[in-house]
């Protein structure tokens, strides 16, 4: 089994407004596959149980984790969606949408339109849509029943859709095939060994770059400047998003611990599907709700609406789950998916609210 892998990158480029982070990813037009991996040598995905979305499947009763939402309405026009950093919308589920609605769904890249030419915002955690706010529309939108601990009071707008922890995530086949061992926990990351392995992608470009860095915050108090010092001197690389994917022993780098969301390790899985080649190291996950909302400036709101309810059918959240994209809201649609197995939320995830996660970390 080879050490170098050429792996699904999430959409990579992007540069959102000045409100924002600046994004990475690449212009993606409708059709075209979100989660095939571009470059070759990748281990081929497995069949997973359960790849048809069953949208009336029946649930136990008072156990049923459906989403309430109103019925997606039809149309014929464009719906632009501007897609987070780290985020990953599945091919699959743009046509699933279409087909269910008659909407085009068009990712948007922002190094070449600006955040106004959007309609829907998607993939984004409650920091990121805090800081989004006056881009956001002020409105929560009608006919929604979210579940009422991931809703943000600052942002009513702001839908929550799916969970996608951040983590530190070791290339397991790296550290089998050199005979070392992974580090033992979040507070090993600063020692010489470790550090020299570990990329953070940039807070200031990076969604889960900043999450990292507010997580140690967290742990380090008045001493994560010391912490951040010794650990850049030990060899830690905070790198341009582009720059720190193509680091990652993943995609042909160097670097076998990358700062990720944990849906990866749902996109990294062995012929059989019984291993992940990515695993968390312990204590620095942290746990995240992603967003979709409707953008201000909406030229489609309709088509935004649409989409936005789309996500809350159980064909959706399924989709989700069983494209590795994130684990669904709804999690009786993550059942017998290699989402369920590697990027459910973890027990010992760091819970830190969307205010201690929206301002933009400094010194990085």
């Amino acid at each position: 089994m080879s050490t170098t892998r050429h792996l699904q990158r999430p959409a990579a480029g992007l540069a959102l407004c000045a409100l924002l982070l600046s994004a990475c990813t690449s212009s993606i037009a409708p059709g075209t596959t979100l989660t095939t991996d571009p470059f070759p040598g990748n281990p081929p995905r497995p069949a997973l149980a359960g790849n048809t979305p069953a949208a009336d499947a029946p649930s136990e009763p008072g156990t049923s984790t459906a989403l309430v939402g109103p019925h997606p309405s039809s149309g014929t026009t464009v719906v632009r969606a501007l897609l987070a950093p780290d985020a990953t919308l599945p091919e699959t589920l743009a046509n699933d949408f279409q087909a269910t609605t008659g909407y085009t769904l068009q990712i948007l890249n922002p190094l070449k339109e600006t955040d106004h030419h959007a309609d829907v915002l998607v993939g984004f955690d409650g920091g990121a849509m805090l800081r989004m706010t006056p881009t956001l529309s002020p409105e929560a939108p009608e006919g929604f029943q979210p579940p009422a601990d991931a809703q943000l009071a600052q942002a009513p707008g702001a839908l929550p859709y799916a969970h996608d922890d951040v983590c530190v995530m070791a290339d397991t086949q790296w550290y089998a095939a050199n005979r070392l061992t992974p580090p033992g926990s979040v507070n090993d990351l600063a020692t010489a060994d470790h550090a020299a392995r570990l990329i953070v992608p940039s807070p200031k470009e990076s969604p889960a770059g900043a999450t990292f860095a507010h997580l140690m915050a967290s742990l380090q108090g008045a001493q994560i400047s010391t912490w951040l010092a010794n650990a850049k001197a030990a060899g830690m690389q905070v790198l341009p998003f582009d720059e720190a994917e193509a680091a990652w022993t993943l995609s042909g780098g160097a670097r076998p611990l990358a700062v990720a969301p944990l849906s990866r390790a749902a996109r990294t899985i062995t012929n059989t599907g019984t291993e992940s080649y990515l695993a968390p190291v312990a204590g620095s996950c942290v746990s995240r709700t992603l967003y979709a909302a409707q953008h201000v400036q909406a030229s489609n709101p309709d088509g935004a609406r649409s989409f936005m309810a789309y996500l809350y059918t159980r064909p959706a959240q399924a989709l989700l789950a069983e494209q590795g994209a994130a684990y669904p809201l709804d999690s009786e649609q993550a059942k017998h998916t290699a989402t369920e197995l590697y990027a459910a939320p973890r027990e010992d995830t760091v819970a830190l609210s969307a205010e201690q996660l929206q301002p933009t970390p400094q010194g990085w």
